[in-house]
């Protein structure tokens, strides 16, 4: 029964997903795969487009146009985004503020958005952004080309020169976005400094509807215990305390979750979380 019910919270972990504001050191970050403890900067400037357009460009290198006017690839707000803060948008793919985004054999750059990240020192680092949408065209996402065309097309990888056409390695997933909500989006990464040290984010092919971008960030990291895990075991051991159905063990039981709330209240290395959580579920 213990190993079925670790299975189980491994599983629901694994499909979660994380909302945050921008990160200091210390913070942390959950991705699909675990926790990260933020111990550095933002290594995007102007990560949440406080200075409109400065130091971002398209995928052909040309400067991102973001203002006010309707003639701009995408518009700014000044407040509206996460925690009221900035962020841009673009009705893609209609006769909105841009024009349509997805295109045959290649993306049309001039509504597409591109940052190269230079790592300098190897190791671990999480890459996020925040996404909201307007329109059920642009509900999912897709980090490869389908069908020669770029739909609705997201993707976080690495190489050796910021090419935004040149993946070394992939590290985008499929995500779904609610109408109305701003989702976070977030991926860890391993950096060897071997032709991987530059991280690029790409942004483009969104087949319509409005669709607005906010918060981005690369930030150096070190993974943790995930807390999510243990706290959904606390939940589903006291269920069954609580369960007249399971009236033996209790007393074992109780002592299961004095064991689990201390990892919950101490910050433990990840391979310690697990260990733990094998031994005691």
């Amino acid at each position: 029964m213990k190993k079925k019910l670790l299975l189980i919270l491994l599983s629901v972990v694994g499909m979660s997903s994380a909302y945050a504001d921008n990160y200091q050191d210390g913070d942390y970050i959950y991705t699909r795969n675990g926790k990260y403890k933020v111990t550095g900067e933002n290594m995007i400037e102007n990560g949440d487009f406080s200075n409109g357009g400065e130091g971002w460009t398209n995928g052909s290198g040309t400067e991102l146009k973001v203002g006010t006017e309707a003639t701009d690839t995408f518009l700014l707000r000044s407040t509206g985004g996460p925690k009221d803060g900035p962020y841009i948008y673009g009705q893609l793919g209609s006769a909105g503020n841009s024009t349509a985004v997805s295109k045959t054999n290649g993306l049309n750059w001039g509504n597409s958005i591109h940052k190269a990240v230079k790592v300098l020192d190897p190791g671990t680092y999480v890459v996020t952004y925040k996404v909201k949408v307007e329109d059920s065209n642009a509900l999912w996402t897709s980090a490869t080309i389908n069908a020669g065309r770029w739909n609705n097309y997201e993707n976080v990888f690495t190489n050796g020169d910021g090419d935004p056409t040149a993946i070394t390695k992939s590290y985008a997933d499929w995500w779904t976005y609610q109408p109305g909500v701003w989702t976070e989006v977030a991926y860890n990464m391993t950096i060897t400094g071997e032709g991987d040290d530059n991280i690029n984010i790409v942004i483009a092919g969104h087949a319509g509807g409005l669709i607005s971008f906010a918060d981005f960030g690369v930030y150096p990291v070190q993974e943790v215990g995930d807390t999510r895990i243990v706290q959904d075991a606390i939940d589903m051991v006291k269920y069954f305390v609580e369960n007249p159905d399971f009236p033996n063990d209790q007393e074992t039981l109780a002592d299961v979750i004095s064991g689990l709330e201390d990892i919950l209240t101490n910050e433990y290395d990840a391979s310690t979380v697990r260990s733990t959580l094998y031994s005691l579920v």
